[in-house]
């Protein structure tokens, strides 16, 4: 993993400015999971699609509502299945318990 995104993303993940949703990437004003957190400091895209209170995170054509894009897994070298698994850290899926953004960004700091 790009040691500098991922500092980045430990701060920010810690820092109290985000407030955690689940299901996807961006909710509401001030709603993200710990991967769109990723997506809003990697600077590579923009929030654009909304469909009711959600946005999507655009980069180029690629759209994605619920995992970051490739091109920003690409940058913070984070693969799939390092994605997959903390989306279920964060939403409490396939037999994890939700964690919040602390307990993630130390399993980042420690495992990425």
């Amino acid at each position: 993993m790009d040691a500098g995104l991922k500092e980045k993303w430990i701060k920010a993940l810690r820092s109290g400015e985000y407030e955690q949703t689940q299901g996807l990437l961006h909710r509401g004003e001030t709603g993200f999971c710990c991967l769109g957190v990723l997506c809003e400091i990697s600077g590579l895209g923009r929030w654009g699609r909304k469909d009711s209170d959600a946005a999507a995170y655009e980069v180029g054509t690629e759209v994605s509502w619920f995992g970051p894009p490739q091109p920003v897994r690409e940058i913070a070298g984070l693969t799939l299945e390092q994605a997959g698994e903390l989306w279920r850290m964060n939403d409490g899926m396939c037999g994890k318990r939700k964690h919040n953004f602390s307990e993630i960004a130390d399993y980042i700091e420690e495992n990425l």
